[in-house]
């Protein structure tokens, strides 16, 4: 596949996903989050039309994808979720007191949670090890019989 086409159907793969998602959430099917620290608020309304233009664009994404025989790419969710845990990582690495310090002197409660992170960072280390774990009969095998990791 050429660079153009490769470049167009990234492009059109994040515009097919950007679309799936809002029709989930037009639909009423993906709730509002709430956890401690964040709430998700100002949903999507439940609406005919934004639904209806949603629908339109991936059906001109689907044509131009077919018109053009743009493959369809495999994405890891595994993949991208260890990539997140990563990221949230290294994150928590950088609000440890010692980063912190560079906001300005620590007092008061911040000067104890140096031990609150470092569980947090050695749970995700953990997570992301358990994530990584794949018994030999889940991973696939290509056609010569070679198991892919």
């Amino acid at each position: 596949m050429s660079g153009g086409k490769r470049a167009l159907q990234a492009a059109l793969a994040h515009l097919e996903e950007f679309l799936l998602d809002l029709l989930t959430e037009v639909r009423g099917e993906r709730p509002l989050r709430r956890g401690h620290l964040f709430a998700e608020e100002d949903p999507l309304p439940e609406d005919p039309r934004l639904e209806a233009m949603a629908t339109a664009l991936l059906g001109r994404v689907e044509g131009l994808g077919e018109r053009l025989g743009l493959p369809r790419s495999l994405r890891s969710r595994r993949r991208a979720r260890l990539a997140q845990v990563a990221l949230l990582w290294s994150e928590l690495e950088g609000v440890r007191p010692e980063g912190l310090r560079r906001y300005g002197p620590l007092e008061g409660e911040l000067l104890g949670i140096g031990e609150e992170v470092e569980a947090l960072c050695q749970g995700l280390l953990r997570l992301s090890e358990c994530m990584e774990e794949r018994r030999v009969e889940d991973v696939p095998q290509d056609p010569g019989g070679v198991r892919r990791f």
